[in-house]
This record gives C-alpha cells, sequence and structure tokens, in this order.
C-alpha cells in the first residue's frame, strides 16, 4: 500500500463553524484514494488502537471528517514524507498591559 496523498485537518470552532477553534487540533493524514483499509497498513505510523476511517481520511469517509473539521484537498507528496504530523495552532491573546498587572 503506499502512502502517496495527504490531507490537513483542522478543528471547527463548536459555536462557529466558520473558523478553526482556539487551541485547535490540527493534523496531516493519509489520504487513501480507494478506501481506508480495514487494517493498519505496515508503515502507518502506530497511535494505539487503528480504527478504519479515524486516522486516515478516504472518499468514503471525508464528508463525516467535515462535520467537525475543515479537511484540505488530498495533495500528492514526496516519497518518505511523515505519514501523520500533529500539532495544535495557538489562540492568539492581547498582550497584558499594566493596568493588567
Amino acid at each position: 500500500m503506499s502512502f502517496t496523498h495527504r490531507v490537513l485537518i483542522v478543528r471547527r470552532d463548536v459555536d462557529d463553524p466558520y473558523r478553526p477553534a482556539g487551541q485547535a487540533s490540527t493534523q496531516m493524514v493519509v489520504y487513501f484514494p480507494d478506501g481506508c483499509p480495514a487494517t493498519r497498513p505496515a508503515g502507518l505510523v502506530h497511535t494505539g488502537l487503528y480504527c478504519q476511517h479515524a486516522e486516515a481520511v478516504c472518499p468514503g469517509c471525508i464528508d463525516s471528517w467535515t462535520f467537525s473539521h475543515f479537511v484540505s484537498d488530498p495533495t500528492r507528496v514526496p516519497t518518505g514524507t511523515p505519514t501523520a504530523l500533529r500539532f495544535t495552532w495557538a489562540t492568539v491573546y492581547a498582550a497584558p498591559t499594566d493596568a493588567d498587572l
């Protein structure tokens, strides 16, 4: 099985689904154009118990992901690209003023 495509997934804000959530969970995951495999394929990052459609995206499950996440269009990636990257966007806060101290 090849890992040639990725999508970027960003959690939506619960109160305003048109913007990312504060401290939004963000990840780049494998996109399987032919469907998510039923079992963890060799080479996919081990993050615990594998659940089909929970650690990757395919045409059959992309709509369920977009309910609570922004999902980018799939893109082809070079050989050797990590199968998953996870990070959190920090929320921007105003710098404290002297009155706040």
